[in-house]
């Protein structure tokens, strides 16, 4: 290998490209590599940004009441309404790029492991890293996982594809092309629907293709290589580069959209819809921080008509924007590059076709290349791997095996089990959430129980998941999720079932959920009698604390019996307080009620 790794960094695994490669692999891998030579850096950059876009940047930064690079992040509001006025003038037009990340334990063509590596260039071997003479060997599982996300995304499956070369020259692709699919996709035509609006997205295709490299630019000779995974992707002023091949040949499914989306806030919609898919039918883990979900987006805007509507057929000059690591970036990332276009064409200037970064400190678009046309790939058929024929036994039985899905599940929860969109969509958001959810369900559900009752009792749950237990958990950093929590289905169930019959109020289950979330539990009724909780519904009892209540407010009972009734409520909140909550509340209110209406002194 030493026409690859001839230079190693210290005594870091990083391979950093040597003169032989650079020969190998021409100028424009040179350009990959030293970015300096390729992307102008920000001063420069500037310096040399025509007229008209100084101009929009200025027109941008009075529509949303910004200064050009104050940040955007507490003006959201203003930038909203920016848009707002913008879309009643423009027609935006938005599509997703999606690269996938499939969950498989090997990598696409050869047998190097796809867990998170100890050090770079350790999960590596001669097919993965290019080495001539080496034939790939495709990884079953990566065409099963595909076809299954197209049938999770109600695509046409196809019974034979194949392979293509995707030919370019990067540093970061070794074998100086990319094994893809062109012209005969794994799926293709499908749909997504937005679970708030019902707007379908049209999937274009969903293809199989292996990932690259990862490249880290360093900005100092003197710069340890630990150091390097921080840097922001869009490094300019980079001094060398080292690459990690361990995520070379990790299998990926790309999928496109069609220019179906309108705003950031569809696209970000998008984003996260089919990241619940994929997470539901076990296609990928779709973390976006680790870079198994990577999403590009194409802007592009256009004058509207007179009527409001599009003037004409034609897309407006599409811009991709890029490093987008999270949903909320999606949304400001298109919402801005809205704005900018359409300052941009307000100023008389001309859209470039062009590839823009995000960037999160400044909460703005940047350039990184300009476009000049569609890249030529020259494409042609993989010859080491012969085409792919599927069975439609296997499809279907493939398809039998997929779980419900998010929006199967929402639509249940709504009609079956009563639950409110919003809450159907909470508890839908991750899988663990609801199979928790069902799993407690099917605890509460006995046989020969009224279905109304039933209903109740679901609703109840989807209560306490969404409300008490979801925000004790946003208060422990290191239980993300429900099932990361001592917290178990049956003892949730079993909470409700004591709340239903009156062992213990609501305040009481409160008091005691965090013990619940934090400590193993067998029996919460062994726990709240241990510990004195459970509910007092003993009249005696109640009627003594508040004969106690009354005797020392005999100006308020005088009050009441003289038609100030609303003054019952302080009289139930304060005998509550002398039982500590454990009284029960429809006992105490009715037994207040009772007493305060008494023409005695409220002795018996």
């Amino acid at each position: 290998m030493d026409w690859i790794s001839a230079a190693r960094h210290r005594r870091t695994g990083f391979v950093q490209p040597c003169r032989a490669l650079w020969s190998f692999v021409g100028y424009r891998a040179l350009l990959k590599v030293c970015p300096n030579e390729n992307v102008l850096g920000p001063a420069a950059a500037a310096a040399a940004r025509p007229h008209s876009e100084r101009a929009a940047a200025s027109l941008l930064a009075s529509a949303t009441g910004q200064r050009p690079k104050s940040g955007a992040a507490g003006r959201r509001r203003k930038g909203a309404e920016a848009i707002d006025r913008v879309l009643e003038r423009y027609a935006a037009t938005v599509g997703v790029e999606v690269h996938v990340q499939l969950a498989t334990r090997t990598k696409a063509y050869c047998g190097c492991s796809c867990e998170q590596a100890p050090g770079p260039n350790t999960h590596i071997c001669p097919v993965c890293t290019g080495q001539p003479g080496t034939l790939p060997a495709l990884n079953q599982n990566v065409v099963e996982l595909a076809v299954k996300a197209g049938l999770a995304l109600h695509c046409r499956i196809a019974l034979r594809t194949k392979f293509d070369r995707k030919n370019y020259f990067y540093a970061d692709t070794p074998k100086n092309y990319q094994i893809s699919q062109y012209d005969m996709p794994i799926a293709e035509n499908g749909y997504l629907e937005l679970p708030s609006s019902g707007k379908r997205v049209h999937i274009r295709r969903a293809h199989m293709e292996e990932d690259s490299a990862k490249m880290f630019h360093s900005q100092t000779a003197e710069e340890e290589p630990d150091e390097i995974p921080g840097q922001d992707p869009g490094a300019h002023e980079a001094k060398y580069s080292l690459i990690d091949h361990n995520r070379a040949g990790v299998p990926l499914l790309e999928i496109v959209t069609g220019p179906d989306m309108e705003s950031g806030a569809e696209a970000a919609a998008f984003g996260e819809e089919l990241q619940r898919v994929l997470r539901y039918a076990a296609i990928s883990d779709c973390n976006m921080q680790d870079g198994s979900l990577r999403v590009d987006v194409n802007v592009s805007i256009r004058p509207r008509g007179l009527s409001g509507v599009r003037s004409d057929d034609a897309l407006g000059t599409k811009v991709e924007l890029k490093n987008l690591n999270s949903f909320n970036a999606i949304e400001r990332a298109v919402d801005y590059e809205i704005l900018r276009q359409a300052a941009m064409l307000d100023g008389n200037g001309t859209v470039r076709q062009e590839t823009r970064l995000w960037d999160e400190r400044e909460q703005a678009t940047k350039v990184l290349r300009i476009k000049e046309g569609a890249s030529d790939y020259r494409y042609f058929p993989e010859p080491d791997i012969p085409p792919i024929l599927l069975e439609q036994a296997q499809v279907d039985a493939w398809k039998a095996s997929l779980p419900e899905l998010p929006a199967e599940k929402r639509l249940r929860y709504t009609s079956a089990l009563g639950l409110t969109p919003y809450d159907a969509g909470v508890l839908t958001a991750e899988p663990a959430t609801a199979f928790f959810f069902e799993d407690t369900v099917g605890h509460l559900a006995v046989e020969g129980l009224d279905p109304r009752m039933l209903i109740d009792r679901a609703k109840a749950a989807a209560n306490w998941i969404t409300g008490d237990i979801a925000a004790l958990i946003k208060q422990k950093p290191q239980a993300r999720s429900i099932q990361e929590t001592a917290l178990t289905p049956s003892v949730l169930a079993e909470l409700i079932l004591l709340i239903e019959d009156g062992t213990i109020s609501g305040k009481i289950a409160k008091e005691i959920l965090p013990e619940l979330m934090e400590e193993p539990c067998s029996s919460v009724r062994d726990l709240v009698e241990k510990q004195g909780k459970t509910q007092i519904r003993s009249e005696s009892v109640i009627a003594d604390l508040i004969r106690q209540v009354m005797r020392e407010h005999p100006e308020n009972v005088q009050a009441y019996r003289q038609g100030k009734t609303k003054l019952a409520g302080f009289f139930v909140g304060q005998v509550m307080k002398r039982g500590d909550g454990r009284l029960d509340p429809a006992l105490t209110q009715r037994l207040v009620t009772e007493l305060l209406s008494r023409d005695d002194s409220g002795e018996s």
